[in-house]
């Protein structure tokens, strides 16, 4: 099922942030698409009729356990003016304007700290795993594995690497973008602009061809990070292409003194 996920919320807002950690925890097939934003605006409602379900994921100051449930806008009239709006509103937009007859979900994750930061609190924490499960009931999508649960070492380098792929209206783009680090059979790319996870991308790193599929896509302070996962047959050769200023984090942990 073509499926839309959209994370809200401000990640330097603590708990805020929660939605789109929920989201980049999951492994998303080539149908769905994942959309990160700090507010909802109408523009989302013309996005949502390109879809056939839609699971709205938002931070909650009010509950204690995270939940899924179906979103009901029956009775929600859309705000003449203002420039936030509610899953309520946007859903009513696509269904009156864009005749979008999919289903809509609303997931719920409590925190408890939403002051100026970064991270989550304990309980925000919590709830975001709880989310994950019942996102992956509902989807059958499977969890992508945490960062220090990686099978393989990822070498930290800089380099510049030239990018193409095919964006959601089938316009084509290419951007150069900075290589962060780099493993066998997975990269991370710094971009400036968003590249939704489930996109097919080529990757022109020197005279190598890399083929791979956005997994995860956040906001940083200076850009944006994408995780990307090589495609069988697309493994990074070595023979061909060593990044810039290559580096084994695990050699300074052996270097480090007592």
């Amino acid at each position: 099922m073509k499926t839309l996920l959209v994370a809200i919320g401000n990640p330097y807002r603590r708990d805020d942030g929660v939605a789109r950690l929920v989201v980049q925890s999951l492994r998303l097939p080539p149908e769905a698409q994942a959309e990160i934003c700090v507010q909802l605006t109408p523009e989302l409602a013309a996005d949502m009729a390109k879809f056939e379900r839609t699971i709205f994921v938002d931070a909650d100051a009010v509950g204690t356990e995270a939940r899924l449930e179906p979103l009901k806008e029956s009775s929600v009239q859309p705000s003449p003016i203002g420039h936030a709006l509610t899953p309520e509103e946007v859903t009513l937009m696509a269904r009156r304007l864009y005749d979008y007859r999919g289903e809509v979900w609303l997931c719920r994750v409590p925190g408890e700290d939403f002051s100026d930061g970064e991270g989550l609190s304990a309980r925000a924490a919590a709830n975001a795993r709880a989310a994950v499960a019942l996102l992956r009931g509902l989807t059958g999508y499977a969890a992508l594995p945490g960062p220090d649960r990686r099978k393989e070492p990822r070498l930290l380098c800089a380099d510049l690497v030239s990018v193409s792929w095919t964006d959601r209206d089938g316009m084509n783009r290419q951007e150069v973008a900075n290589l962060e680090d780099i493993s066998d059979h997975g990269v991370c790319l710094q971009f400036e602009q968003a590249v939704p996870a489930g996109t097919q991308v080529f990757i022109q790193a020197g005279e190598a061809h890399l083929e791979g599929v956005v997994r995860y896509c956040r906001e940083e302070l200076f850009g944006w990070f994408c995780g990307v996962e090589l495609v069988p047959g697309s493994e990074w050769p070595k023979e061909t292409f060593q990044p810039r200023h290559l580096l084994d984090p695990a050699s300074l942990a052996k270097n480090r003194k007592p």
